[in-house]
């Protein structure tokens, strides 16, 4: 099939999205629990759940190092206050949330350091 540039149904989105999830499944990207029905219909955390399949194959996979490493690094970087060692127990009182939402966004937790 081809792209329809200018889709004006559901049944066109369908087949937009069904064309790139087949693009991207030829290409290695493991899909779970994913298919173009749940992406027309906005299924926020199945969306945001292949975004970060496609980050960790075309951005952070491009890299030798593992990707767990590589992001505990960048928030080790960024939040350097909060000694962040792991992805759980670091996590847990909301602290360094906190942080790293204040450095995204800065002025939305002004405060976490006080926490």
């Amino acid at each position: 099939g081809r792209i329809i540039k200018k889709p004006i149904n559901p049944h066109q989105r369908l087949e937009n999205v069904t064309l790139a999830l087949k693009a991207i499944s030829e290409d290695n990207v493991r899909l779970v629990n994913i298919g173009s029905e749940d992406i027309v219909n906005g299924s926020l955390k199945l969306i945001l759940g292949l975004i970060w399949r496609l980050i960790l194959r075309y951005q952070i996979g491009k890299t030798k190092v593992p990707p767990k490493k590589l992001m505990l690094a960048w928030l080790q970087a960024v939040i350097p206050e909060c000694n962040i060692t792991n992805f759980t127990s670091n996590w847990n009182d909301g602290v360094a949330l906190h942080a790293l939402i204040e450095y995204c966004q800065p002025g939305l937790c002004t405060n976490w350091k006080q926490l």
